[in-house]
């Protein structure tokens, strides 16, 4: 759909008056007047190409002496202008409307009006629409998720942004475009919705719309799940797993297609970045192969204790040393820095600086990569540990479950002792799902529950299971659609395999693929 809207926008671009932006704003003139010079204050910007996408289609322009701008802000006049251009312009004469404060004389006039006919943007109660007041975040979001609905996804996939709660007036708007890859949060998991959008974000978030080359890479390795030791990764609709110690396989989230992408090989530490899948093999290499099980290498040689990739880096920890690659080149390995021995790093905490690591005994610590220097950030024997939206959560053998702010130290207690949960546990969307305590890994085993992992949230757990299972020390896997409780987890067998299942509406686990 997006390619014939594309098209169609373009056959319109040529036989519709548009606008030239003047000294930061857009100012209506007739005919088509595009700048032929490069901007040459783009040069290098991080959204460069983006830029240049959208005005090489028309739909912006720059300010005046071959520049554009990119970190001036994005008035709300101004937004209803550009959304205009892009669906083929306005009638000119059209510039009274139910807006208070919008007046025929104003450039924006026929824009806004029409884009509120529309029903694309919202006045605000009192009746004005405040066209020179800056374009916030959320309000982007809105506006964009309001006149490309049918280009943005509406499933989650467990997005989580700590400062969007569910009662949020743009709960929906914001998480369609980061579910679609159009829009993502900051490093400490938060969307910060109140901050203005300039326009170099506004040129990345609408080429993104349109084009699949500048959304945000697709990465299906989710900080619980490598803390799980990664035997499952997910991507949309399909989970790449190892259900028997020896085999890659990838399978549809409906149940419907299985794959055998790799067999022979212990695969561990999946992860999932675009069209590509990267992995341990039984403690050691590091390999990569594309999602149609073609085209393996070997990029790491020799013992491998744990992997995280991105869309710009891979990162390895052997022993005590962590060694990072860049994604452009991935066979050119570097140390970054060491722990202790006896340390696990969450190399998903790495920011260039910084890496934190959990001791079994010793607690958690802060390490300054440069300096070598170790801060002990907390006392908390970690059974297991993971970083998630910019906070720590700590699990021990004592059924304790902690959250931990590594840049306050504070600590919030979101389960205590005698309450659950049995490691592991996961943390997925909203909430946070674990087995309660039991006396071992392999015993009975308990029902499954879930819980807001927001402390202060929901008072006691859910119970989401009727049955109860023995969960395996490599976890519990959350991967899709917790409205219907899909939950992929490693069940203990006589032969120690991990048979994938899921959890149905009714509470009971049932095979994740159909049998035929």
């Amino acid at each position: 759909m997006g390619e014939y809207i594309m098209k169609k926008i373009k056959g319109a671009l040529v036989l519709t008056a548009f606008s030239v932006i003047v000294s930061g704003s857009l100012h209506a003139t007739s005919g088509f007047a595009m700048e032929t010079e490069e901007f040459q204050d783009i040069s290098g910007h991080w959204a460069e190409e983006e830029i240049d996408w959208l005005f090489q289609e028309g739909w912006i322009e720059g300010v005046g002496n071959a520049t554009y701008a990119p970190n001036n802000e994005v008035k709300r006049g101004d937004a209803a202008l550009l959304l205009t251009r892009i669906d083929g312009g306005v009638n000119e004469e059209a510039t009274t409307c139910e807006l208070e404060d919008i007046e025929a004389e104003q450039y924006y006039s026929a824009a806004v009006c029409h884009a509120f006919s529309e029903g694309w943007i919202d006045g605000y109660p009192d009746g004005t629409y405040r066209p020179e007041e800056p374009l916030s975040r959320e309000e982007m979001a809105a506006i964009l998720h309001e006149r490309f609905e049918n280009e943005l996804t509406e499933e989650r996939f467990g997005t989580y942004l700590r400062d969007i709660s569910e009662d949020n007036w743009s709960y929906d708007a914001i998480h369609a475009l980061v579910a679609s890859r159009v829009a993502e949060g900051y490093e400490a998991g938060t969307f910060q919705p109140d901050n203005e959008v300039s326009r170099a974000e506004w040129a990345a978030f609408v080429s993104r719309i349109f084009e699949e080359a500048f959304r945000i890479p697709q990465e299906g390795n989710s900080p619980a799940n490598l803390a799980n030791e990664g035997l499952v990764a997910f991507e949309n609709n399909e989970v790449f797993v190892n259900p028997n110690g020896e085999s890659l396989q990838k399978i549809s989230l409906d149940g419907t297609m299985q794959q055998e992408l790799l067999e022979g090989k212990n695969v561990e530490y999946i992860n999932s970045v675009r069209d590509e899948l990267y992995f341990i093999n039984d403690g050691e290499n590091v390999h990569r192969i594309n999602k149609n099980g073609e085209q393996l290498e070997t990029l790491y040689e020799g013992a491998v204790d744990q992997l995280y990739v991105d869309s710009e880096q891979l990162l390895i920890q052997t022993g005590e040393e962590v060694q990072r690659a860049k994604s452009d080149a991935p066979e050119q390995w570097e140390p970054i820095g060491s722990v202790s021995e006896g340390e696990e790093a969450l190399l998903t905490t790495y920011d260039g600086e910084q890496l934190i690591s959990t001791h079994i005994e010793e607690g958690i610590f802060v390490n300054e990569l440069a300096s070598g220097e170790k801060t002990h950030l907390s006392s908390l024997q970690a059974g297991m540990a993971f970083e998630d939206a910019g906070y720590v959560y700590v699990g021990n053998y004592n059924g304790e479950l902690v959250r931990i702010n590594p840049r306050s130290g504070e600590e919030e207690s979101i389960l205590t002792a005698g309450e659950g949960p049995m490691l592991p546990f996961n943390v997925y969307g909203e909430h946070l799902y674990f087995g309660q305590a039991a006396t071992s890994l392999v015993s009975p085993g308990s029902p499954l529950y879930r819980l807001d992992r927001e402390p202060g949230g929901e008072p006691e757990p859910e119970q989401i299971t009727e049955e109860s299972v023995s969960f395996a020390e490599h976890g519990i896997y959350v991967v899709y659609d917790p409205s219907l409780y899909t939950v992929i987890f490693d069940g203990v067998g006589e032969d120690y395999s991990f048979p994938v299942k899921r959890v149905t509406e009714s509470g009971h686990f049932a095979p994740l693929l159909e049998e035929e």
